[in-house]
């Protein structure tokens, strides 16, 4: 039996964090669920003709894809990507440069890389010593 009884007005969350759970690993194959997801939208949506939106979840399918494989490579996960999900680096690190604002895709390989930045900048000073302009100069 209950002897006292308090009400509160305010609303109350808790989140137990377990060493087995995704969001305490650093990588996890789970992770593809989202892909698994994605995957299922863009047939939904071609399905029902949707091509604006099944593009949409394509490109974010890529996005999400790509940084993956830099975070699978970087902490050595890389041999649990599922097959029909693994990606060269290179290809990762091109789609999101293509595909991320630059502000974007700077922060996310320098979280991965973090010298990244800084061997990029020496690139962009040898490019100008040579007289030469990155094609695809985002710094405008």
């Amino acid at each position: 039996m209950i002897e006292t009884l308090h009400w509160i007005k305010n609303a109350l969350y808790g989140y137990r964090q377990r060493k087995d759970s995704i969001t305490y690993q650093k990588y996890s194959v789970r992770i593809f669920d989202n892909i698994e997801a994605l995957d299922q939208g863009i047939v939904f949506f071609t399905r029902l003709n949707e091509k604006e939106l099944s593009e949409v979840a394509q490109l974010k399918k890529t996005k999400v894809l790509s940084r993956y494989t830099l975070i699978a490579r970087k902490y050595g996960f890389y041999h649990q990507v599922p097959p029909q999900y693994k990606m060269s680096s290179i290809r990762a690190f091109l789609n999101l440069k293509r595909l991320l604002p630059y502000n974007s895709f700077s922060y996310i390989v320098y979280q991965i890389y973090p010298r990244y930045i800084w061997i990029e900048e020496h690139f962009r000073r040898l490019l100008e010593i040579i007289g030469l302009k990155d094609p695809q100069d985002r710094w405008k």
